[in-house]
């Protein structure tokens, strides 16, 4: 936990991971960043998903000004009017798990690409012959229930 609470509080150390020894892997002039030689021998490319990325330098290539954009375009972030929203599927259990059982048919080939995508057509077919359009009305009532409509 020490570690993480670094990764999320040391620039340093936040850097480091994610983008390598500087001089090495990049140079550096103040928060920009110039990818060097040997830059490919260290490329994650996760920058985004390892420690705080607000301490993350910026590339030479991407706006300097990056990271204040990042804080004021979620500065300007709106929450959903269905938060909180949680479908309640009893009305429509027998569909729910005939749906389950056709999605576990389909999506790991067709999100894996390990069969021929022509087969998301029939995929489709059966969702909507097994009960699709009736979970998605059910759906629908309970959002608006809950929005008050």
């Amino acid at each position: 936990m020490m570690f993480i609470n670094l990764l999320h509080s040391d620039k340093y150390l936040n850097n480091l991971i994610n983008f390598g020894i500087e001089g090495d892997h990049y140079t550096r002039n103040g928060e920009i960043i110039s990818p060097t030689d040997n830059s490919g021998n260290y490329a994650i490319g996760a920058t985004w998903m390892l420690g705080n990325q607000f301490l993350n330098y910026v590339w030479n290539t991407e706006a300097p000004d990056k990271w204040e954009q990042f804080k004021k375009f979620n500065e300007g972030a709106l929450n959903s009017p269905a938060l909180g929203f949680t479908f309640n599927a009893e009305p429509v259990k027998s569909q729910v798990s005939v749906e389950t059982n056709i999605r576990k048919q389909y999506d790991p080939g067709l999100d894996t690409g390990s069969i021929d995508p022509s087969k998301a057509d029939e995929y489709y077919k059966k969702l909507k012959a097994n009960g699709l359009d009736a979970i998605i009305a059910e759906k629908q009532k309970q959002l608006n229930a809950f929005l008050g409509k």
